[in-house]
């Protein structure tokens, strides 16, 4: 498994400046940490609450994933395989 920041994460409360001076969303982790820079205006918002549903979502592809108690079949549902190549690339297949 691989290591990362620990959940949960937050969509920070402030603004943080980026580079070029423009306010920029940012996800921090429990310990207040930077996660991700999500970019600025309405898309960077959106996107940095989305990064900040990462772990939590992570965490239901693997509970639900566990659930498929039949091996690997190409008659899976869609979002089993997907799922399965989701959890593979991250390293978290069970």
């Amino acid at each position: 498994m691989s290591v990362r920041s620990p959940g949960p994460w937050y969509l920070a409360p402030e603004k943080a400046i980026g580079v070029d001076g423009t306010p920029v969303s940012l996800v921090v982790d429990a310990q207040e940490q930077p996660v991700a820079n999500c970019g600025s205006g309405d898309i960077g918002e959106l996107n940095a609450q989305l990064v900040a549903c990462a772990p939590l979502l992570l965490s239901v592809v693997r509970a639900v994933y566990s659930e498929v108690d039949t091996p690997a079949s190409e008659w899976h549902s869609k979002w089993v395989r997907d799922a399965e190549v989701l959890l593979g690339h991250l390293g978290e297949l069970p």
